[in-house]
């Protein structure tokens, strides 16, 4: 039984379907950045009473079988 001060553990998965990257000057850069997503989600967890304790992140296709960080997850 959780305690009522201990608060829920989360994960996080974050995934973008592309792995293309584009030039910007000098420096190259992937067009999809998964750590867009971590902001909102750690909001929510936050205003649930979640503690976030893990953030797994997939750059792939939807398409494709193979996620690594969903499968370690």
């Amino acid at each position: 039984m959780q305690d009522k001060n201990e608060k829920r553990r989360a994960a996080l998965y974050l995934r973008v379907s592309t792995a293309t990257r584009s030039r910007y000057g000098e420096r190259e850069a992937f067009d999809q950045n998964p750590k867009v997503q971590e902001a909102p989600l750690r909001r929510l967890a936050g205003a649930r009473g979640w503690r976030v304790v893990a953030v797994y992140s997939d750059r792939t296709s939807g398409a494709s079988e193979r996620r690594p960080a969903l499968d370690r997850l």
